[in-house]
């Protein structure tokens, strides 16, 4: 007898997802999850760096495991129970060769065309965690990436959910954060114009140290 499906394993079923950010730490963890826990789901397209020095070969083939072992080999446990239990659930995974901070992010026409018409679920997990990166870095991932992906988001023919992950250093002059929706002083669109017109001389600068 077949055990009945939560709410949340009959929402995924056949779901198509795009999830950027994939081999970070919150990404390994949601895409090991949503395998072994919602497995009727379709399939899972993730974009992913081709990082300088790595040899990451990226077919349609190529399941996210093979990916992870090239990249970084201690992280094959978590997904254990996965290989022993229900290994074929891999092969749903598909790994797109792109980076957030690129025009198109990366893809090709028609990988971009394939994400339009198949996806119903975003989670946009990249983004720069270093504290101590070039506000102009900070501001191509964080803020000109994360309006890429929204971009394509507003393209999808059957997107029923975008989830941005942000990072846990928002807002950081605020004593305690809560969970709601934070006004901003300054227009974000201002801020990414003014970081790509000045050079980062000019932008260290400014600054607050």
């Amino acid at each position: 007898m077949n055990e009945s499906k939560s709410e949340i394993q009959s929402f995924y079923k056949n779901k198509i997802i795009f999830i950027t950010g994939a081999s970070g730490f919150m990404g390994k963890v949601l895409i090991e999850k949503l395998l072994y826990s919602c497995s009727d789901l379709n399939k899972i397209y993730i974009l992913m760096r081709d990082k300088k020095g790595e040899q990451l070969l990226m077919t349609l083939t190529l399941t996210y495991v093979i990916v992870v072992t090239l990249l970084k080999p201690n992280l094959q446990k978590l997904f254990q129970r996965i290989r022993t239990e229900q290994p074929q659930v891999l092969k749903k995974v598909i790994p797109f060769n792109g980076d957030i901070c690129s025009d198109n992010l990366g893809l090709t026409d028609e990988e971009r065309e394939q994400l339009i018409n198949e996806v119903n679920i975003i989670f946009h997990c990249a983004a720069s965690l270093r504290m101590n990166a070039k506000l102009k870095d900070a501001v191509e991932m964080n803020m000109n990436g994360t309006k890429r992906i929204l971009n394509l988001g507003k393209e999808m023919k059957h997107l029923q959910a975008f989830i941005h992950l942000s990072t846990a250093f928002c807002h950081v002059d605020q004593k305690e954060v809560g969970e709601r929706i934070y006004d901003t002083s300054n227009n974000p669109e201002d801020i990414m114009r003014l970081v790509q017109c000045l050079d980062e001389d000019t932008i260290d600068l400014i600054t607050p140290k």
